[in-house]
């Protein structure tokens, strides 16, 4: 009878040791979406006439805020087409 129990401990121990499964280990891997940009609307232009009427400061102050703009613009779009390499 002895034998039978620690034969029966011994078995149960062996299968519940045995069937304990080890964690999966998951990887995450990101891969970057290229993006699109619509194509740069135009810009309207001014004929000089148009501005005769404005202050030097004025002018020079809607030309530095252009150039601004056109800038922002280019480094967005630069940004933009990095998602696509």
């Amino acid at each position: 009878m002895k034998v039978l129990i620690l034969s029966l401990i011994t078995t149960i121990s062996l299968l519940t040791s045995g069937c304990a499964q080890q964690p999966t280990k998951v990887q995450y891997v990101y891969l970057p979406v290229p993006l699109e940009h619509d194509a740069r609307p135009e810009f309207p232009k001014l004929k000089s006439s148009e501005l005769l009427c404005l202050s030097d400061e004025t002018k020079n102050t809607l030309t530095k805020r252009d150039k601004i703009m056109k800038n922002y613009i280019d480094q967005l779009e630069t940004i933009i087409d990095t998602t696509k390499k």
